[in-house]
């Protein structure tokens, strides 16, 4: 790593730095104020997505990412459990990606101990687009994304997205439009509970995404 007074020196004598976030971009201007900044946003791939959704029976979760901490699986699994205490059981909950042991260890532990059988563990995947045709909703609990691929994927694959109020993903999901943005496990909870009653609502969100 280079001292801090040289990468400030290096961005603020850039022609211009490319942020891929308005969020990003808003906290290098408070770190490196002369720097010319401009934001553009990334790019994903449409190719293999199909809009149509087939999906009958139990409402189907998806969070695809690394298991880490400061991703906050563990706020979603907890959430999850609060749905079900409050009497909605018929959900199912895929978790895809690998992650770090102890983590993911901490997440199985607690699904085993409240009996929580539909969150289930896929792990590593390549076929992540396949399985995003088979789920229902999309979700997305860190708190801080530089941009938010995986909200877009979820979009791409006309997926309702509930997902933490901060970051690049604030700037993606439009509230109760595309999908539902929360600032606590609460109102985490609360969208969950709304997406599962309403299949109407979750293929419009879902439409409304694929189009933004």
């Amino acid at each position: 790593y280079f001292p801090a007074d040289v990468v400030r020196k290096c961005y603020e004598n850039a022609d211009c730095l490319i942020a891929i976030s308005n969020s990003l971009a808003e906290n290098y201007r408070k770190k490196y104020p002369g720097a010319k900044i401009t934001r553009i946003y990334d790019g994903v791939s449409a190719e293999n997505c199909k809009p149509e959704k087939t999906n009958k029976g139990k409402t189907k979760f998806c969070c695809v990412g690394y298991l880490f901490p400061m991703k906050k699986q563990m706020e979603l699994v907890e959430a999850f459990k609060a749905v079900r205490d409050k009497g909605y059981s018929d959900f199912e909950v895929y978790f895809v990606g690998d992650g770090k042991k102890t983590y993911a260890e901490k997440l199985k532990r607690f699904v085993k101990r409240y009996g929580l059988e539909q969150i289930k563990f896929l792990g590593y995947r390549q076929d992540v687009s396949d399985i995003l045709q088979q789920m229902d909703v999309g979700l997305i609990a860190s708190r801080y994304e530089g941009f938010g691929l995986v909200t877009v994927e979820d979009m791409l694959h006309s997926l309702p997205v509930i997902g933490f109020n901060g970051g690049g993903t604030a700037e993606i999901i439009e509230h109760e439009k595309t999908g539902y943005l929360y600032h606590d496990r609460k109102e985490l909870a609360e969208a969950v509970i709304a997406l599962m009653k309403d299949a109407e609502l979750r293929r419009n969100m879902g439409d409304a995404g694929r189009l933004r």
